[in-house]
């Protein structure tokens, strides 16, 4: 596969975590003003949802920043992939299974089936051409 194609891969893996949590950060914002309006699970007016809510939000919104800043520089940057596995899926997961892992269910299948593959996969790729593009040098 040329070296190009797996840039753009790993290019589009960032990007799709960043849109993805760029808009749960929304979410997670709103929520903490108006609870009833978005689509969190078990929101709720008490100040210390709001308190959760509003911390949460903003780590989301600083992991959504991280992503796009590791899109700019996708091979320099590629622990963002890892890390994004563990620790931030892994215990967006474990917390699930810990709240309610049935209402969880479609949340936990997407998240084993389609999130973690994927940055897997970028993380390894941009591993690949990591290597390729050192060899390249020699």
């Amino acid at each position: 596969m040329d070296i190009k194609i797996k840039l753009r891969f790993i290019k589009s893996v960032y990007l799709i975590g960043f849109l993805l949590d760029g808009l749960t950060s929304i979410d997670m914002i709103l929520s903490t003003f108006m609870p009833s309006a978005v689509a969190i699970p078990y929101t709720s007016t008490a100040s210390s949802f709001r308190f959760a809510m509003g911390w949460g939000a903003a780590l989301m919104l600083g992991w959504t920043l991280l992503l796009l800043w590791g899109a700019l520089k996708p091979i320099e940057r590629r622990s963002v992939l890892l890390f994004t596995i563990i620790p931030v899926v892994l215990g967006l997961i474990i917390t699930e299974i810990l709240v309610d892992p049935l209402f969880m269910t479609n949340l936990l299948i997407f998240q084993f089936s389609v999130i973690i593959p994927l940055f897997a996969a970028a993380y390894i790729l941009s591993l690949l051409v990591y290597r390729q593009s050192e060899n390249l040098e020699k």
